[in-house]
């Protein structure tokens, strides 16, 4: 007796394509939900994985390189701003940029230098040799003018406190030029020996200790610094501080 059977309603898998029954709820090869509503996947190509790669790859290393800049142009900046602070120019400094030791530096051969020309002048003073005292005091004159335009520019250069303090040094060496001229003028016309420019010999050294005093004062600014004044000043300059 023949057996009738009925056939078995069936149609391509939604995801791997092999026929499965029509009232399958999954495919038995692959798993996928037999669900005819359910958009068929997408499946992308070796060629467009790898330009999709290429192209998320471009973007990741233009924002590094924009972070990069970014670094750069703010490291950057700060780096003026602190040199601007360090150099006086945002912190309240009344001179130029240097510190107090650095422009000592650059004064003490002067200072050395002066000490010489004083000297002369002062032993020139305790004898009795008119040309030799207007010589001394002709020559310790020009000596200061010559080192003038020296002078100023330490006075230029300074910064912080010491800018003042060196500005000041520059004007006592402006008035013992116009004393020297009149020790100058006085020796010139005969006068030497003690009493004959003792006036303007006495304002000289008052000038000095005006000086020594002004010098000390830029020593303890040294120090306020973190310099060492000893490190710096000289016997030579021939302040005591």
């Amino acid at each position: 007796m023949a057996v009738a059977t009925s056939a078995t309603r069936s149609g391509p898998c939604l995801g791997c394509g092999e026929m499965v029954a029509a009232d399958a709820g999954f495919c038995p090869v692959c798993g996928t939900r037999q669900d005819p509503d359910r958009p068929m996947p997408v499946q992308s190509s070796p060629a467009e994985t790898e330009r999709l790669a290429r192209s998320a790859n471009a973007w990741l290393l233009a924002a590094l390189v924009a972070v990069g800049l970014l670094v750069l142009t703010v490291g950057i900046v700060g780096g003026w701003i602190g040199a601007s602070f360090n150099n006086g120019d945002g912190g309240g400094d009344t001179g130029g940029d240097a510190a107090a030791a650095e422009s000592m530096d650059a004064y003490v051969p002067l200072a050395e230098g002066w000490a010489d020309k004083y000297d002369h002048v002062t032993d020139e003073a305790s004898g009795d040799n008119p040309n030799g005292l207007a010589a001394s005091a002709e020559d310790a004159r020009l000596w200061i003018e010559v080192n003038r335009e020296d002078l100023g520019a330490v006075a230029t250069g300074a910064g912080g406190d010491s800018a003042i303090l060196y500005q000041e040094l520059v004007t006592i060496f402006d008035e013992r030029a116009r004393v020297l001229a009149d020790v100058e003028a006085i020796a010139t016309a005969g006068g030497a020996g003690t009493g004959a420019a003792a006036g303007e010999m006495s304002a000289l050294a008052g000038l000095e200790q005006r000086a020594d005093a002004v010098t000390c004062s830029i020593a303890d600014v040294m120090r306020a610094e973190g310099d060492d004044p000893a490190d710096h000043m000289t016997p030579e300059m021939g302040v005591v501080c």
